[in-house]
């Protein structure tokens, strides 16, 4: 996956369109996600990992090529960030189906766990980036609301992440490290982005 990844980016920077090299990348993920589902015995959560990829994808493509693809803008610019939405909910699915398929079944400590880190983040999120979103006087209320949702699943989605995290079971495996590195920085940079 690695190596389909980094090619994707290296031949993706060596085209005029850097856009057609972020699909390439998005895509070589979605090839991976679904050469392990072969072998895997969480099909289902790696299947949520697969089509929320395909989401994030389709999301880029159509907030910035909407119009190369259908001739104008799409009449709502919301929508082209609707299969991003989705994709927040299939990663936090597909995090909390790990996290039970690791602690065989309902885990309430790692749950409250999960709570406790949350709770800071939800006020420092409401605090620096929801907030200061919601009140803008200048934007337009569908802006608002794109620019409210993402930090809003960004919460979600690292709720999700604290839960696999904390749930019990085995960490030394390397696709614990690299799932919960991955939408870390996946997090990381979605925050950064909204903060900018």
């Amino acid at each position: 996956a690695l190596a389909i990844g980094t090619t994707c980016t290296v031949a993706g920077a060596s085209l005029p369109d850097a856009r057609v090299g972020v699909g390439l990348v998005g895509a070589s993920g979605v090839v991976a996600v679904l050469a392990v589902l072969r072998r895997s015995g969480a099909r289902a959560a790696w299947s949520l990992v697969a089509l929320g990829s395909l989401g994030v994808v389709a999301a880029d493509v159509l907030t910035h090529d909407g119009r190369r693809l259908f001739g104008s803008p799409l009449p709502n610019a919301w929508l082209g960030h609707l299969p991003a939405f989705a994709a927040f909910v299939l990663f936090a699915s597909a995090l909390a189906a790990f996290a039970r398929t690791r602690a065989r079944g309902r885990n309430r400590p790692a749950v409250i766990d999960a709570l406790v880190v949350m709770t800071p983040l939800v006020a420092i999120s409401w605090a620096f980036l929801i907030e200061p979103l919601a009140t803008r006087h200048t934007a337009a209320l569908a802006t608002k609301l794109v620019s409210v949702a993402y930090p809003i699943m960004d919460i979600v989605l690292a709720g999700a992440l604290a839960y696999f995290v904390f749930a019990p079971g085995d960490r030394r495996v390397p696709s614990f490290g690299l799932l919960a590195a991955g939408v870390l920085a996946y997090l990381v940079g979605d925050a950064l982005h909204t903060w900018a």
